[in-house]
């Protein structure tokens, strides 16, 4: 059974307002995200997995959680979010994109998210939430958390308390910022009448550290140390358990909406830049920025790069680097419909991996990820040679929606 980081993570945005007095300092905590503005919160945790307490295997996870709000009102924000995670299992290589969810909710000022049963994401809510009051240093407060499970063969929700402290104000790096502790025990026993595949009990708990940017109202970091054990029924009366014990960092940047104009001035850049009948086309779409790729970097039936070919990816992995290091960069595999399903996933994932070890080994970002498509997505008519021949193509998307 596969269970991933995405059950544990909590979304977060907040700003803070502080009043200092003679002797001591208060400061008063609300959520805000500034309207045509998206919070990237980039999770990374590194996971031990044991069954029945025995080491299986190390990986690492990542969430990349984007929050672009759209509206505000006086009791809070409307945002809309994408979450999508990331898994690795060398620290060499280049994450892989497995599942993505998407959201429209709203985050009310004191952390509480209103939304719809029909979204799974978010799906640690109300993670941090704070009382409508100033609180001084050494205040604790309590608040309610849930976590919510869906992959089991009935999705549900587990509430539980959320114990914070407000530990101090500290300089980092020349900015002011909050430090907050917190802490929460998750416990749930399924006592109604077992269903096949799912946990009779789950267990975990969560101490962790949030600092916030005073100056720009916004986070800062998270640090977390997280466990959770699930415990299953066995064969007979036995029982076996599946635990996940993780340390996860926390960081958080702000981006303003890029406008058309700018995304346009940007791929022109990259058209210029980029060497003519190189085999690379420069496009855009609701992500950002797409260099496409065709099969000319590759044998046929072949996901190896040809090493003279990869002038123009050498090219693009340079503009990348100098002007949008600090970006989401996705490598995406896609073939056309001739042959089997199973066999075009294959060879469009093992092609979107191969450009991204290499644009990683040419020092991209850290945010770089794959994925392959297959015949899924073709742009244009299979029917035809030509058409085919599009639909073979590998995508960098610079991601600046």
């Amino acid at each position: 059974m596969n269970f991933t980081m995405k059950n544990f993570i909590g979304l977060m945005a907040i700003s803070i307002v502080i009043v200092y007095r003679v002797s001591s300092f208060a400061i008063q905590l609300h959520w805000e995200i500034p309207k045509n503005e998206r919070l990237e919160i980039v999770r990374t945790a590194s996971v031990k997995y044991f069954m029945d307490s025995n080491f299986v295997k190390n990986y690492v996870e990542r969430n990349i959680v984007n929050l672009t709000s759209y509206d505000r009102e006086t009791d809070g924000s409307r945002v809309k979010g994408d979450f999508t995670v990331y898994q690795k299992d060398e620290e060499k290589d280049v994450f892989k994109k497995l599942e993505e969810y998407f959201s429209d909710f709203k985050i009310l000022t004191n952390g509480k998210f209103i939304v719809d049963r029909k979204y799974f994401m978010p799906n640690v809510r109300h993670i941090p939430a704070f009382p409508a009051k100033d609180i001084s240093k050494g205040g604790q407060w309590q608040e309610e958390g849930e976590i919510s499970f869906n992959n089991f063969p009935a999705p549900f929700t587990i509430k539980f308390p959320v114990n914070y402290k407000l530990t101090g104000i500290k300089a980092i790096n020349g900015t002011e910022v909050a430090v907050i502790d917190y802490s929460f025990l998750i416990s749930k026993f399924f006592k109604d009448k077992y269903t096949p595949g799912m946990p009779l009990k789950i267990a975990g708990r969560n101490t962790g550290t949030l600092l916030w940017d005073i100056h720009n109202n916004r986070p800062h970091l998270m640090d977390d140390d997280y466990s959770i054990q699930f415990i299953f029924p066995d064969k007979g009366n036995s029982l076996f358990s599946a635990e996940f014990k993780m340390n996860i960092a926390t960081r958080f940047t702000m981006y303003r909406k890029t406008d058309d104009e700018e995304k346009k001035k940007a791929i022109k850049e990259i058209e210029d830049t980029l060497p003519k009948g190189g085999g690379i086309s420069v496009d855009d779409d609701k992500r950002g920025i797409v260099l496409r790729l065709g099969e000319v970097l590759f044998d046929f039936d072949s996901y190896r790069l040809k090493p003279h070919s990869v002038k123009s990816l050498d090219e693009a992995a340079k503009i990348i680097s100098e002007k949008y290091s600090d970006r989401e960069i996705l490598v995406e595999g896609h073939t056309d419909n001739i042959g089997s399903s199973d066999y075009n996933q294959r060879l469009s994932e093992s092609r979107a991996h191969s450009v991204a070890k290499y644009l990683k080994e040419k020092g991209l970002g850290d945010k770089l990820s794959y994925r392959g498509y297959g015949k899924e997505r073709p742009l244009f008519d299979n029917s035809t040679p030509e058409g085919r021949s599009k639909n073979r193509r590998v995508e960098i998307i610079i991601k600046m929606k």
